[in-house]
This record gives structure tokens, C-alpha cells and sequence, in this order.
């Protein structure tokens, strides 16, 4: 079963670009932080205009970027693993490549039945690779309290939740839970993470970042999960704003 599980693992892998990079045991999320002065890496994704006075929200806005890419990536072409669409109310992106296994697993996906703005959709082919794409508005990362009251939730295996221990109020979200390998969503303030399962057992907790298009600067993070008190294997994406990052988003996203 372990030789299985590195088969499915390395598939993993290579769909997320990781089979290049250096691995460490788990040590929790690195918090996204605002863009310095000099930086304009998210320029490309200019936020509406604000009229002719100067905006100093606007313009913090239009040079941030949130898209991260696996290692090794040629980011000048890659898919970004997590973006921020800057148009509307604001929506976080997440897209998880799958190996081909889990495309037939995991299930119909669409919207979810409370929070219908939240939706889940398959894309891709056999050629270019198959991916799960998330998109979860901010208002539910940024001010998850006035829609829930839940206590934090837990990973399927009993483990608190990577990175710092999320806040009250917390949502989880099953995707396709008559499937036996389930997809999750967690929510609380300040953090969004997508776990599905793996049939296979990793025997371990390893930890990745996913970083800017320079690869400098980490952004969110994938974990590779073990399988613990009945519960399935799992990989993890997932994203920690600093509270820096989430009163701006707050302040230019209040809806």
C-alpha cells in the first residue's frame, strides 16, 4: 500500500510542479502580507478607477498580487494555484491540479445549496491536466461572523488546522459528501483552505509553499496530510491573510 500511495503521491506532485522542489516536515502557514512600495506584481489586475483624486486603497490594491505557483513553474505561462479576481464584491480563487484518479473520485461539483456564491467547477483535459477551481467570495474570508457562528473545525483526521489555530466563527464545507474521498472547504477569519482525500496513505505530514511568480515570496501553502484515526490521507491548499492584508481587502471590499 505504501508503494501505491508514492505512485499516486508523485502524480500529485507532478501535476502541482512540486517534484522539483525541496520539501520540510510541517511547520504551518506563512501569513500573505501586503505589497511593499516597490512593488508592482499585481499591476496587471488594475482595480476600477476611483475618479481623478488618488486613492491610496485603490493603488495598494492594483500592486497586489495573491497568485502563487507551485516550484519550478514557468510562471509566465502556469495557471496561478490562488488568485484574487479584484472585480465586484471580491472572490479568492483556488485551483487544485488533480491527478487523473481523483477526477473520476471526487464527483459532481457545482454550487454550494446555503452559500450559492461559492462554487466548485472541473476543468481541463486529458493533455493539459485536470484541475479543481474554487471561488469563494471575500466577504466569507474576510467577515465570516456575520454569516456563521460554528466553533473552529478540525481536519477529517482529528488535527487542528494548518497554520495559526483559525478563529471563532469557522465553516467547513463538504463538496461531494456522498463520495468516499471528500472534498473540503474550510473557512474562518482570515483563512480559506481546500482538502481532498487520497485513497493512499502518505505515512507522514509534509509541508510546500507556493510562491509568487518570482519565487520569492511565499503565498499559500500545499500539505500533504496522513491518514489518522480512520480518516483518508489528504492534500491541502490553503491561504492565510495577515491582518494587515485583510482590514485593506476589508476596507475596498466592504460588501
Amino acid at each position: 500500500m505504501k508503494t501505491t500511495f508514492h505512485v499516486y503521491f508523485l502524480l500529485a506532485l507532478l501535476s502541482l510542479g512540486l517534484a522539483t522542489s525541496c520539501a520540510r516536515k510541517f511547520e504551518g502557514n506563512n501569513s500573505t502580507s501586503l505589497p511593499s512600495d516597490s512593488d508592482n506584481t499585481g499591476a496587471d489586475q488594475t482595480p476600477p478607477p476611483h475618479g481623478n483624486n488618488p486613492d491610496p486603497i485603490a493603488d495598494q490594491i492594483s500592486r497586489l498580487d495573491l497568485r502563487s505557483y507551485t516550484p519550478g513553474s514557468d510562471t509566465t505561462t502556469a495557471v496561478p494555484v490562488t488568485d484574487l479576481d479584484k472585480t465586484g464584491s471580491g472572490q479568492m480563487i483556488i485551483r487544485i491540479p488533480l491527478p487523473l484518479t481523483s477526477v473520476f473520485s471526487i464527483g459532481t461539483v457545482g454550487v454550494h445549496q446555503k452559500y450559492k456564491d461559492i462554487t466548485f467547477s472541473l476543468a481541463g483535459d486529458l493533455k493539459t491536466g485536470f484541475s479543481l477551481t474554487v471561488k469563494i467570495p471575500l466577504k466569507y474570508i474576510l467577515r465570516l461572523g456575520e454569516f456563521e457562528t460554528a466553533a473552529p473545525s478540525r481536519l477529517p483526521n482529528g488535527d487542528a488546522l494548518p497554520g495559526p489555530t483559525p478563529e471563532v466563527p469557522a465553516l467547513n464545507i463538504t463538496v461531494n459528501p456522498k463520495k468516499k474521498e471528500k472534498i473540503y472547504l474550510y473557512l474562518s477569519r482570515r483563512f480559506v483552505g481546500i482538502l481532498f482525500e487520497s485513497p493512499y496513505d502518505p505515512f507522514g505530514n509534509v509541508h510546500y509553499d507556493l510562491k509568487d511568480k518570482n519565487d520569492l515570496k511565499p503565498v499559500a501553502s500545499f500539505d500533504v496530510i496522513a491518514a489518522k484515526n480512520g480518516a483518508l490521507g489528504a492534500f491541502m491548499v490553503s491561504l492565510q491573510f495577515s491582518d494587515e492584508l485583510a482590514t485593506l481587502l476589508d476596507k475596498y471590499f466592504p460588501n
